[in-house]
Parts: C-alpha cells; sequence; structure tokens
C-alpha cells in the first residue's frame, strides 16, 4: 500500500482540460512521489506526467454519477491517504511537498483529523504551524470541492 495518491475527479466532458491541467500540474509538483489517477465515465487520459503515465480509472458503469464515479475511484485506489483535484483547478504556484509531508504527518498523530484543506477558502479562529488551520464550526462553508487531503478510511 502505498502512502498517499493523487485523484483528479473529472469526466468525459472536461477532457480539454487534462492538457494544461497536468502540464501546469507537472510544473508546479515536478517532484511529485505519489501515483496520479483521473476517473472520467469512459475517455483513457493520454497525458504523461514526469514521463510516466497517469492511471484513468473507469467505472463499471457509463452512467455513474459524479459522486458515484469518485467513490469507484477511490475503492480501487490502494492508499491511506489521497489529494482530491478537480481538472479545472489548475495549479498556479508550486506545491511544497514539506507541507504535504507535514499534513500527513499531522493527520497519522492525530487520527480525529478526517481531512486537510489544501487551499484555504475561508477565515478560521485558529491558525497553527505551517498554515494549518482549524475550521470555525459557525462557518458557511466547511467542505468543499477545492484540493483537499483526505484519510480515506
Amino acid at each position: 500500500m502505498q502512502e498517499c495518491a493523487v485523484i483528479v475527479n473529472s469526466c468525459d466532458k472536461y477532457e480539454d482540460a487534462w492538457h494544461p491541467f497536468f502540464r501546469l500540474f507537472d510544473i508546479m509538483w515536478s517532484d511529485c512521489p505519489y501515483d496520479v489517477y483521473v476517473n472520467p465515465e469512459t475517455k483513457d487520459c493520454t497525458e504523461t506526467l514526469h514521463g510516466g503515465p497517469i492511471k484513468t480509472l473507469h467505472p463499471p458503469k457509463t452512467r455513474y454519477s459524479w459522486t458515484k464515479r469518485l467513490k469507484y475511484a477511490l475503492q480501487q485506489i490502494d492508499s491511506e491517504y489521497v489529494i482530491t483535484f478537480l481538472e479545472d483547478f489548475f495549479l498556479m504556484s508550486p506545491v511544497r511537498q514539506d507541507v504535504i509531508d507535514k499534513s500527513i504527518d499531522l493527520m497519522q498523530r492525530n487520527c480525529n483529523i478526517a481531512g486537510i484543506e489544501l487551499y484555504i477558502t475561508a477565515r478560521t479562529d485558529k491558525v497553527y504551524d505551517y498554515g494549518f488551520v482549524e475550521k470555525n464550526p459557525e462557518s458557511t462553508c466547511l467542505l468543499n470541492t477545492y484540493t483537499w487531503l483526505w484519510r480515506k478510511d
């Protein structure tokens, strides 16, 4: 089992976003140590990262909803943690692998942390080292589809 994987939740309709997404991903996260997956309905992703293929996960039925495709894909990935992206969330600055590593370490030490939002969208009351924040329970946006590091179980 690998420690972490990256999944780009997508669909056939948005395949035109794959090339710019993965080119920027390759530039902005050139040292990404994780397997990268994309989960459209039927299309195969022919893009590459660091010279290697991106793994395409197809659901058994082409009419699966977005959420069912994501659930199916997560069941196929053998890792404890997963970083989720959407295909049109382009990386615009370098990813700090040290922050990802620190995030995973924090989650390993605290089983109550289900996920860490890697793109902060709301103000919070508590800010910790490395910019970690604890979401205010009164926030109007506790969960969203931005980039997160999730514990799979």
